[in-house]
């Protein structure tokens, strides 16, 4: 039976929203003309949106060697995929002209909602246990 590594499946979701949170602070501009061009740019904004991806990244780190932290996290961060995805699937107008980056946006997100949820309930299946047979 295969064995499905939950820890590192947790850890790649955890880079993935720190690596998003330093892409918003470390290059605002860049991330507002390619990923978030709706409205006129505020970095203040840009940089709150970046503390709620570090934040959840580094919980999720944080569960990576705690498998019990793994399920709740995970659904966590699957709950703000879903709300993100939400948003994004609602402001498909909105986005500037010329950009693809509303369609290409909303159904990545509805994606990665989708594998993160999948992950959770895994983790939830699996409990205290390090990896959950496949």
């Amino acid at each position: 039976m295969r064995r499905l590594p939950l820890g590192p499946a947790t850890a790649i979701v955890g880079l993935y929203f720190v690596g998003t949170g330093l892409s918003i602070v470390l290059a605002p501009h860049t991330f507002y003309d390619r990923i978030a061009p709706w409205g006129g740019f505020n970095g203040h904004d840009l940089r709150d949106i970046a503390t709620f991806y570090a934040a959840v990244g580094v919980g999720l780190l944080a569960a990576v060697p705690r498998p019990g932290w793994r399920a709740p996290l995970l659904g966590v961060a699957a709950l703000q995929c879903a709300l993100h995805a939400i948003n994004h699937w609602a402001d498909l107008d909105a986005v500037r002209r010329g950009s693809s980056a509303g369609w290409f946006d909303a159904v990545s997100l509805t994606v990665l909602t989708v594998v993160i949820a999948k992950l959770a309930l895994l983790a939830r299946r699996a409990g205290p246990r390090r990896e959950l047979a496949a």
